[in-house]
């Protein structure tokens, strides 16, 4: 069976557990989604890349918080991974190991070969001289750098590593002679011409390779893919960016990219801001209209995706809050252009990706009933979104009682909330009980990324008994049977039911 290049994760010199790369792209990080999940809080939901190809593995860190280290070094682009290279993401280690290719002897050079007068040719030599020296003429042409290494120019010739000598065998010996220049020329120039036709076709089709917009600030960044043939329009301003395109048949498109700095933005819900966001839009353009919304998680980023029209535009966008940070991102084209782009707005939309983990939190809109009460008596919404506050922070007091207090406190804060924006006048305690809900949530998303990983790792370990109980305990977590979380757990507590039995 063919040795593969492998990851070995290391604690303290003992080995951990070993992945074996297949040719492609693994992703690492904490989000499930990722080929490799790394449990570690450091760690972002999509930390790192590995590339691997038929010649040489491939590392890039992938814009993460808190970055990537080789061999102790923070990891800058991407670079070619060696055998025995060290790569730490967070508290959590992986050695790299590749299999080594067997030693290729030397063909014995024939009488030809040692009469070839001026024609060097570079033979296979023993490890332990192995090494090409740079020619003079070469080194002459080399940078000093700082650190006290050599920048060579790109035709430079450079030292061997005796690694790279193993299999290393004579190569022919060189010829002239002007049939094979002939047909060097010829394959050159059909080669060009096939270029040429492909880049016509390209340019008939209106296609161009996409190409990523990034923007980074003090508060992390974000990226979202482009057709290379959209342009910047306008001069840039501190809160918005936008594009430009127009087809061959003239037909026109826009995007936008809004970004907003509040501190109000922290103690806002994304439906809440949301519905603040299009009551903002219908101010501005009285004929302004939400053609649908769904709320939806993408690429790690929780969001709400939207279509909008008005009186001569149509288009599509997404609504996401970070922080105290309210991002919007807008495609739209005229009415009778929209046809044209409504699937690209689309693509370009759903290619977002924020760098850094998202800090947001929601709840449901007020309901009918609670909308109902406010109505009627504002002081007992009041009284009545208290109500619900403190007994959420009792049952989060609570939470190692019973599985499910966490969930449940969860509920009360969304509950307390709910009561309190359905006001006039917004109570105090909407403030409380937005810090306990963030708060909340993220010990339950927490929880929820360990139970996940333990039964991941038991279910890879063949350990159906363990990954059976981390599923069930999932389970008892969420009194919400309808909630999909529940249903996910469920699935798995059924698929190891089956697997013990077998």
């Amino acid at each position: 069976m063919e040795e593969k290049a492998k990851l070995i994760f290391i604690d303290g010199g003992q080995i951990l557990s070993e992945v074996p790369l297949d040719a492609g792209e693994w992703t690492l990080g904490r989000s499930r989604s990722c080929t490799i999940q790394i449990e570690d809080n450091e760690a972002s939901s999509r930390h790192a890349v590995v590339r691997v190809t038929d010649a040489e593995v491939w590392l890039k860190d992938t814009g993460s918080k808190n970055g990537t280290y080789l061999n102790e070094k923070l990891l800058r682009g991407e670079v070619s991974l060696a055998p025995g290279d060290i790569v730490r993401i967070g508290k959590i280690q992986f050695r790299f190991e590749a299999p080594v290719p067997a030693i290729a002897s030397a063909p014995t050079p024939s009488p030809e070969d040692e009469s070839a007068g001026s024609e060097t040719r570079f033979m296979a030599v023993p490890e332990e001289h192995g090494t090409r020296m740079l020619e003079s003429e070469k080194l002459g042409a080399a940078t000093g750098s700082d650190d006290g290494t050599v920048a060579l120019p790109e035709n430079a010739t450079r030292m061997l590593e005796a690694s790279e000598l193993k299999g290393l065998q004579a190569g022919p010996k060189p010829t002239r002679g002007f049939p094979k220049v002939a047909a060097g020329i010829v394959l050159s120039l059909a080669v060009l011409g096939i270029a040429i036709f492909i880049a016509k076709q390209s340019q008939s089709s209106g296609e161009r390779a996409a190409a990523f917009e990034v923007f980074r600030d003090q508060n992390g960044g974000f990226e979202f893919s482009l057709p290379e043939n959209w342009s910047r329009s306008g001069k840039p301003g501190e809160n918005l960016v936008s594009f430009k395109v127009q087809s061959a048949e003239g037909a026109r498109a826009q995007l936008e990219v809004i970004q907003e700095v509040k501190a109000d933005y922290e103690q806002t819900g994304l439906t809440q801001g949301f519905q603040q966001f299009l009551g903002e839009c219908k101010i501005r353009h009285p004929e302004f209209v939400v053609l649908g919304q769904k709320k939806m998680e993408l690429n790690e980023v929780m969001l709400i995706f939207y279509g909008f029209s008005s009186k001569e535009q149509q288009g599509k966008g997404i609504y996401l809050l970070d922080g105290d940070r309210r991002l919007i991102v807008e495609g739209y084209s005229s009415r009778r252009d929209y046809p044209v782009y409504a699937d690209l707005f689309s693509t370009i939309l759903q290619s977002f990706r924020l760098y850094q983990d998202q800090k947001y939190f929601d709840f449901p809109a007020p309901d009918e009933a609670v909308r109902r009460i406010s109505l009627a008596s504002p002081e007992q919404a009041a009284q009545k979104a208290r109500e619900h506050f403190q007994r959420g922070k009792e049952l989060l007091l609570k939470r190692d009682v019973r599985l499910d207090n966490l969930y449940r406190a969860i509920i009360e804060f969304q509950t307390s909330l709910q009561f309190a924006v359905s006001l006039t006048s917004r109570p105090s305690v909407y403030g409380e009980a937005a810090s306990e809900l963030k708060y909340a949530l993220q010990l339950f998303n927490e929880t929820v990324r360990r139970q996940r990983f333990e039964i991941n790792r038991a279910y890879k370990q063949g350990d159906w008994q363990t990954a059976y109980w981390a599923a069930s305990e999932l389970m008892q977590r969420i009194p919400d049977k309808t909630d999909p979380l529940y249903q996910e757990a469920g699935a798995w507590v059924k698929k190891m039911t089956k697997k013990k039995k077998h």
